[in-house]
């Protein structure tokens, strides 16, 4: 009787023990599931100039946007043939300008800033991770982007058309009293390349102000920007700005690739002491 017992009790508990382990095999197979379905390789979904692209202004900018957030803190590294692999690979090496890669807030766009024109009448190729990487471009959840590439071909030189001007600014340039909640505006001649990372295309002087808390939203003709300081600027404080300062590296441009002027376009106000608006505006123009 006893020895029948123990035969079912230790039957009943080898086959709990079965079950158990049956369950723990099939979590893990489903959470291993979800880790790799939570992990897939970035993409990039748009590129500018578009792959194929050509007569491209041979100031204009490589621009990724990705389909998920990327690791910012990883530099953009240029290869350097029978050297070095970098993550961004060009071509013709010789004649190409080094690149500055700049991210977005969100880390989905990668804007790269050549240091000079690129060569007129010239096939540029493209690289990101290139085989044999060393420091490779990944996504936030650690899956490198996959090795891809593109083309365009520049024109004959320049933008093809006359150099923008900025025709307006607001507060306007010596206002007093500003409301600390003013938004400040600019607004050019012609339309604009809509740049998403503005970066050191603007400099921006006044104790208290932080670059990094400007919000900037272009128009839609392209022609008007908005700059927005989260939380209001400092009251009482004198807010200076300049476009295209001399040691910015990413510079405004206008739709047909014309750079606005270095450095010609800057102006200033103040705010309200109360951060109210004291309503002591006097007209004015962009200083130029």
């Amino acid at each position: 009787m006893n020895g029948s017992s123990c035969s079912v009790g230790c039957g009943a508990r080898g086959a709990a023990a079965v079950i158990r382990t049956a369950a723990l095999v099939a979590l893990s197979f489903l959470l291993g599931c979800n880790l790799a379905l939570a992990q897939t390789a970035p993409k990039i979904v748009s590129v500018t100039p578009a792959n194929g692209a050509s007569d491209v202004s041979v100031t204009t900018q490589l621009v990724f946007v990705f389909d998920q957030p990327m690791l910012t803190w990883v530099p953009i590294i240029p290869s350097i043939p029978g050297v070095f692999v970098g993550n961004l690979d060009l071509s013709p090496a010789e004649s190409v300008p080094s690149l500055n890669g700049l991210w977005s807030e969100d880390g989905r766009t990668l804007t790269c800033v050549p240091s000079s024109d690129w060569p007129p009448n010239t096939r540029i190729r493209w690289r990101l991770n290139p085989a044999g990487v060393l420091v490779p471009i990944t996504s936030e959840s650690g899956v490198d982007l996959v090795e891809v590439s593109g083309s365009f071909t520049t024109g004959a030189g320049g933008g093809g058309g006359t150099e923008p001007a900025l025709v307006a600014s607001t507060p306007s340039n010596g206002a007093m009293g500003v409301a600390v909640n003013t938004p400040v505006t600019f607004v050019f001649d012609q339309p604009m390349k809509k740049i998403a990372v503005i970066g050191d295309a603007v400099e921006w002087q006044g104790d208290g102000v932080d670059p990094a808390k400007f919000v900037y939203s272009w128009s839609a003709d392209g022609q008007t920007l908005t700059c927005s300081h989260a939380g209001g600027f400092p009251a009482n404080t004198v807010i200076a700005w300049t476009l295209n300062p001399e040691s910015s590296s990413v510079r405004f441009e206008s739709e047909t690739g014309e750079a606005l002027p270095e450095g010609t376009y800057s102006g200033f106000f103040k705010t309200a002491q109360d951060g109210g608006d004291d309503d002591c505006t006097p007209d004015g123009i962009p200083e130029s």
